[in-house]
């Protein structure tokens, strides 16, 4: 057993891994970030929201094109059809 715990330790130090133990250490000795690191959050999510709604724009004309049906037309045009 002692010689499988060697050879993991050694690829893990060969690729450049760190088990979790390393990580907290490393982050508890870190030094907090500056305030100018921060984004402000209005910021991040003004950017995020923007690129959702880009996405969800795309989305919906790539659907529309298609002629996905989607959510609760999909459902009523099923329920038509059985009826």
């Amino acid at each position: 057993m002692p010689d499988e715990l060697d050879k993991l330790s050694e690829l893990r130090k060969r690729l450049g891994l760190k088990t979790g133990a390393q990580w907290e250490r490393e982050r508890e000795e870190a030094p907090p970030p500056s305030p100018e690191a921060v984004p402000e959050p209005l910021e991040r999510a003004g950017a995020r929201t923007s690129a959702f709604d880009e996405q969800k724009e795309l989305l919906r004309r790539i659907s529309e094109r298609l002629n996905v049906i989607q959510g609760s037309d999909w459902m009523q045009q099923r329920e038509e059809l059985e009826d």
